[in-house]
């Protein structure tokens, strides 16, 4: 996976336990911080000027 791949976790907030093993999966495989979105996890949500 390159680095400029966009990952969006959608999932149920009771969930939220997976999504972040998820996020840290993505990221050691080499998924940007950056482009990885999850509202349920703090420093991964969009901001409200931002389009997805």
């Amino acid at each position: 996976m390159n680095s400029n791949t966009k990952v969006f976790i959608s999932h149920n907030h009771t969930d939220v336990f997976y999504a972040e093993i998820l996020i840290d999966i993505f990221k050691k495989i080499g998924v940007s911080s950056s482009n990885i979105y999850c509202s349920s996890v703090d420093g991964y949500g969009t901001s409200l000027r931002e389009t997805f």
